[in-house]
């Protein structure tokens, strides 16, 4: 018993000079299409729809969408090991039957993959996973509205994300890194320009602390200030020959302001 049935297609013109016979008209084509059987083994987890039928050569459509608890599904693979192709709708048909085996990821190991990770999900947002919990027993996935968290090496880590604001284009990390070493068009390194909140393109971007009196009172100010994202201290001293820099105090006549990561 032959178990791979196959379905005839014709496909013919009306002949309109024809004027009996309800299907009246010319053969044009024949084609043969067997009907092929593809099995779908969820690999543990739980698949609705665990057989369909579809013709050879055409294209997969609405392949099933499995479930396992405490797993991100990897899609469909021709292998159980999941090292062989991966099929999605679109792909070709083959013409014999054959079994789809589902790929599963814990999110264990999807946290473990590479830091700089994007998950596109609604609107386009692109996603990382930051942080892996157990909430009453199911393992689950924090994300951030970032998409790199990577940073550099320098005496205080700069964000790649930051670094991509003013110099958009890099794409490797030596690059960044020789970015945030080395100097801005303001003459500051770059480094420091994100600690102080300055634009290292803007050559008019530079942390200064001016006084300005108001009824009497001294005031120091500085711009940018981007506290609580900062933390400034000022300091203070008599004379400008003093070696140190203490506490401000009444006495206090000159005037410098530390800024540093919280």
């Amino acid at each position: 018993m032959n178990l791979l049935k196959k379905t005839l297609f014709i496909l013919y013109t009306k002949d309109e000079s024809q004027h009996f016979g309800a299907d009246a008209g010319w053969l044009d084509n024949v084609r043969w299409s067997p009907r092929v059987s593809v099995l779908f083994d969820g690999q543990g987890g739980t698949v609705l729809t665990n057989l369909q039928m579809y013709y050879a050569d055409d294209c997969y459509t609405n392949l099933p969408a499995p479930f396992l608890l405490d797993s991100l599904f990897g899609g469909w693979w021709t292998t159980p090991d999941g090292q062989g192709v991966e099929v999605y709708n679109g792909m070709l048909v083959p013409p014999a039957n054959h079994t789809l085996y589902a790929r599963w990821l814990s999110a264990n190991e999807v946290l473990n993959s590479p830091v700089d990770l994007l998950w596109t999900l609604g609107g386009g947002a692109m996603w990382f996973a930051q942080t892996n919990e157990v909430k009453q027993g199911i393992a689950s996935m924090q994300s951030g509205s970032i998409g790199n968290n990577q940073q550099t090496q320098t005496p205080v880590p700069v964000p790649f994300t930051w670094i991509d604001n003013f110099y958009p284009g890099l794409s490797d990390t030596s690059a960044y890194e020789a970015i945030a070493s080395g100097r801005g068009i303001n003459q500051r390194p770059v480094w420091e320009s994100y600690v102080a909140g300055l634009n290292p393109t803007n050559p008019l971007s530079q942390f200064i602390a001016n006084i300005r009196v108001s009824n009497d009172i001294r005031l120091i100010l500085w711009p940018p200030d981007i506290y609580p994202d900062r933390i400034y201290t000022v300091w203070g001293k008599t004379n400008l020959a003093d070696t140190v820099w203490g506490p401000t105090n009444a006495d206090s006549r000159f005037f410098k302001v530390k800024v540093e990561m919280p």
